[in-house]
């Protein structure tokens, strides 16, 4: 039997960027900011007893080499398919690389699929024409996942956001990251909301004693909040303990250095800058805090569609939430365990800060909250499914 043969009758194939970590020699196009969301949505698929294929686009970023595509197993019910690729130094033999892989997505979709076949697409303008043309072809049944509106942003390119209307449209049902995306492309087909991988994390080091610990973990980029989150400094006294870490460009990362030595000298709650983190430091080192922060400024025009991911990061490893009263955020399901400030002002930020009471045992009752909540995602999920069977 070969591995093509080993796939179920209960499969789904699942069309992203994605790539095993133990291919890093190829150095495949990923992106790192849909990763976690695309590996959840394949654990749900498989908890609710199918099994997947990951078709993955991803092309080689090396300047040389050629790299061949397999289908393999990369976990229990779960296969990857790559396609050959190979690297490029200039910009048309980079453009040439690009519709090679798209070419053999299509034509290896159009061999593999047949009428009425569940397909999941992780929305990409760029897998737009081939999954449009599968689709007026063999008539699968689409489910698309949509984080974003690309169009928003790239408004002056046209041809993209006729091919991104056009693939949207043509999806049978959703899967949105948050609400205001129903409304924003006036939906009326099925779907349901996933705001991201829900993975409670166990308690592996003990929270800070000394002190009430606040963190603001993420990007530096002003819309994001790091300033705000920064100024609430003022408004708190010595029995808080202020952090950021995060990254950003070298002017926003000098703007923040600035701003908390100038807070440090006025401010009784001390400030620290504790670097960029990543997997097990990262999680490590929030857990030992006690409180998250979320600064969005609604002031600053962000897009009210896009849920923070940090929220979601915060609470599974036992943080309690401050937020601005983002749209996303209000009418998400955890908006139950997020303490929301109402003004966009640090004094604000700060008041609903010294609202919040510790719990030692908060982690349990997060473990539960996120279990039903993830439980609930997966029963939607698989009603999405089969309601594709009626269409």
């Amino acid at each position: 039997m070969n591995e093509g043969n080993q796939l179920n009758k209960e499969n789904i194939k699942f069309i992203c960027f994605f790539e095993n970590p133990e291919n890093n020699t190829q150095n495949r196009l990923i992106s790192l900011a849909s990763i976690n969301k695309i590996k959840y949505l394949n654990s749900a698929l498989i908890g609710v007893n199918f099994t997947t294929e990951i078709v993955s686009l991803s092309w080689t970023i090396n300047s040389k080499g050629y790299y061949k595509g397999k289908l393999a197993k990369i976990s229990d019910g779960t296969f990857l398919k790559t396609f050959n690729s190979f690297g490029s130094k200039t910009k048309v033999v980079r453009i040439f690389s690009y519709t090679f892989s798209l070419l053999q997505l299509f034509f290896y979709l159009l061999k593999n699929t047949k009428r009425n076949d569940k397909i999941l697409v992780y929305h990409s303008i760029i897998l737009s024409v081939p999954i449009i043309i599968l689709k007026s072809i063999k008539k699968i049944k689409l489910i698309l996942e949509v984080e974003e509106i690309y169009s928003d942003v790239w408004k002056e390119r046209k041809l993209f956001t006729i091919l991104e209307k056009k693939l949207i449209q043509s999806a049978d049902s959703y899967i949105f990251s948050t609400h205001t995306l129903v409304d924003k492309i006036n939906n009326i087909k099925p779907y349901i909301i996933s705001y991201g991988e829900l993975k409670h994390n166990k308690q592996k080091v003990e929270k800070y004693k000394d002190k009430i610990h606040l963190v603001f973990a993420g990007s530096f980029d002003p819309i994001i909040g790091v300033l705000e989150s920064i100024n609430v400094a003022k408004y708190l006294d010595k029995t808080y303990h202020l952090h950021i870490i995060g990254f950003g460009k070298q002017k926003e990362t000098e703007n923040v250095l600035n701003l908390i030595n100038e807070v440090n000298r006025n401010s009784s709650c001390q400030v620290t800058y504790d670097g960029c983190l990543k997997g097990d430091d990262y999680i490590e080192f929030i857990q030992r805090c006690h409180i998250g922060l979320s600064t969005i400024s609604k002031r600053k025009g962000f897009i009210d569609s896009v849920f923070p991911s940090k929220i979601l990061s915060y609470l599974c490893n036992n943080l309690y939430v401050v937020s601005s009263d983002l749209k996303s955020v209000v009418e998400s399901p955890f908006s139950h365990l997020i303490k929301f400030y109402n003004e966009d002002n640090p004094e604000s930020i700060a008041k609903a800060i010294k609202e919040i009471k510790i719990d030692e045992n908060y982690d349990k009752f997060l473990e539960e909250e996120i279990k039903k909540i993830d439980e609930k995602f997966k029963k939607d999920l698989l009603n999405l499914i089969n309601q594709n069977d009626r269409f």
